[in-house]
């Protein structure tokens, strides 16, 4: 059995450097941890590329609050991405919903046209806003669009081990069509549960902060705690 991969998500260079030395696959870059998440500033971007071996996707969210994007935020949003893709970073991780709480089919083709042959892409935690009912055919449109992965609790305002079931019947969806594409569990994950997360849901892929409490200045990474997901996931049969 191929164990899931182990994703970190990091909010500062510190991190960064922690995860050189830690048992993780890949990282998803982010700032503004508090704000859910935003986009790193350019100056982050430099710095972490010259102590960076881990293949890493950076988030593109340029304000906390909804995922309803005016025409300028799209403009930012786009040459963010340039950017970052102009940095040779592996991947984006972005999501855009309508105010019915669907995904921006509009954007995204964009994105994904502009984009989808040069980077990874991902779509994040917005798809939790999704109904379960319509996530089947979100995920599946966001395939044929380009994108590779979603990240998800599989329930808005949750963790993911809540939202187990909802990830597994999506995770049963991407191995019966045969899809190439990748569900991340994501969402309050801790070393123990991961193994009852994974059990339940089948998924691939295990996300998390695993940040230091009380957060430091520089959002450290819990070290102990990485460690101990990491066994966790590999204790998986």
């Amino acid at each position: 059995m191929v164990k899931p991969l182990f994703e970190l998500a990091c909010f500062s260079v510190t991190a960064v450097e922690q995860a050189q030395q830690l048992p993780i696959n890949r990282i998803e870059l982010c700032s503004s941890y508090l704000e859910g998440g935003l986009t790193p500033s350019y100056g982050f971007l430099l710095e972490v590329n010259k102590i960076n071996n881990l293949i890493t996707n950076v988030i593109v969210r340029p304000r906390s609050g909804n995922y309803i994007y005016s025409n300028v935020e799209q403009k930012i949003i786009l040459r963010d991405i340039e950017t970052i893709i102009n940095l040779d970073y592996h991947g984006i991780v972005i999501g855009a919903l309508t105010v019915n709480d669907q995904p921006d089919y509009t954007f995204l083709e964009v994105i994904a046209q502009k984009f989808a042959a040069h980077s990874w892409l991902t779509f994040h935690r917005a798809f939790d806003h999704i109904s379960p009912s319509g996530q089947p055919a979100a995920l599946i449109q966001l395939q044929q669009l380009g994108f590779k992965a979603v990240l998800t609790s599989g329930l808005p305002n949750t963790s993911a081990i809540q939202g187990a079931a909802t990830i597994a019947a999506l995770q049963s969806m991407v191995h019966h069509k045969k899809l190439d594409f990748q569900l991340i569990a994501g969402g309050g994950v801790h070393h123990s549960h991961v193994t009852d997360l994974i059990q339940q849901s089948g998924v691939k892929a295990i996300h998390g902060a695993f940040l230091e409490r009380p957060f430091t200045p520089d959002f450290r990474v819990d070290a102990t705690e990485v460690r101990a997901v990491h066994e966790a996931i590999q204790s998986c049969n």
